[in-house]
């Protein structure tokens, strides 16, 4: 939803509200009221919709990942490539991992997607392989990237910065072990 809202606000700013409205509704009607269920901002853009079938849960999961991959295809392109950075994506839900899998495989050019996983907290789900995402690596459509945590340098340097102490001052190695949100004051 934070990716639609930002849309909105873009497009408001831009004072580009008629011609989304008729991109939009053009493209993804009947089914625009799909992504207002999820996202309320846009109504702004696209006005009243009528309400959608309902149906049974897989289908509606379904029903919003087709229509989801649709507006992404509809607002990316060259002069607007679109980057969606999704965090911690060891706790994610179905839903999330299906729309995930579908971002990927739409093999979108202008459509860059970063994923954070935090391999130590829990182990990987087999969901994700489900992804194909080792078929991809392989094929160097994804990169896996592999980060440490912060060495006591960098951590001791940017304490210093941000609280304006002398470098001697900002010792929480101990504690963190370079940790990024793991770093805490030792009194």
């Amino acid at each position: 939803t934070e990716m639609i809202k930002a849309f909105c606000q873009l497009v408001i700013k831009n004072k580009e509200k008629e011609f989304w409205r008729d991109k939009i509704n053009c493209r993804l009607s009947p089914n625009t009221q799909v992504l207002l269920d999820y996202e309320s901002a846009l109504e702004e853009i696209v006005g009243k919709q009528s309400p959608v079938e309902r149906l049974g849960p897989r289908q509606t999961q379904n029903r919003f990942v087709m229509v989801f991959c649709e507006f992404i295809e509809l607002i990316v392109e060259e002069k607007r490539p679109l980057v969606l950075f999704l965090d911690d994506i060891q706790w994610i839900d179905d839903l999330s991992l299906s729309l995930l899998g579908q971002l990927i495989n739409m093999q979108e050019p202008y459509l860059f997607i970063i994923t954070a996983f935090r391999d130590k907290q829990k182990e990987i789900p087999p969901e994700l392989s489900e992804l194909g995402a080792i078929d991809n690596i392989q094929k160097g459509l994804i990169k896996k990237l592999d980060l440490s945590g912060l060495s006591l340098k960098s951590v001791e340097e940017q304490l210093s910065v941000m609280l304006k102490l002398k470098s001697d001052e900002a010792n929480v190695w101990e504690s963190s072990a370079g940790g990024t949100f793991t770093v805490t004051p030792i009194e």
